[in-house]
């Protein structure tokens, strides 16, 4: 039972900090989370969804494109990991190790594709934002 009291006490100062964490429908811990790529064609590819902190300090993600593809993943302690779309698309994750495990971020990174990718999530996951900070990255 303290074990269980520490992890909701964690979460709860994570949430209480204004960091855009909320609670689920299901009674679970997430975060808003949108990602722009764009990809070599020129087309954007948009992803929004939500992160579910995890008790090891790892995370699922599930999130959409507006056409309807679903993409879920799930990250290690470390920030790195896959997500698999439904349309068969394998989205590799590295999160910044400064960035990693904070309520609200954002970055723009060269992916393993060779295109930029920007992701914000927490307070800083609006999509306008998001997408700035993709233009402002060169790509």
């Amino acid at each position: 039972m303290k074990k269980l009291f520490g992890i909701m006490l964690g979460f709860g100062l994570l949430a209480g900090c204004g960091g855009g964490m909320e609670l689920g429908p299901r009674g679970e811990f997430r975060m808003p989370i949108t990602t722009v790529t764009m990809l070599a064609n020129g087309d954007e590819y948009l992803l929004q969804g939500f992160i579910f902190p995890l008790t090891n300090f790892g995370a699922n993600f599930e999130m959409e494109t507006p056409d309807g593809t679903t993409c879920s993943g799930t990250t290690t302690p470390k920030g790195e990991g896959f997500m698999t779309c439904s349309d068969g698309l394998e989205i590799p994750i590295d999160i910044p190790t400064d960035k990693y495990g904070r309520p609200s971020g954002s970055y723009a990174a060269p992916n393993a594709a060779g295109t930029i990718t920007a992701v914000g999530w927490g307070n800083e996951s609006d999509i306008d934002f998001v997408r700035s900070l993709l233009a402002s990255s060169g790509a």
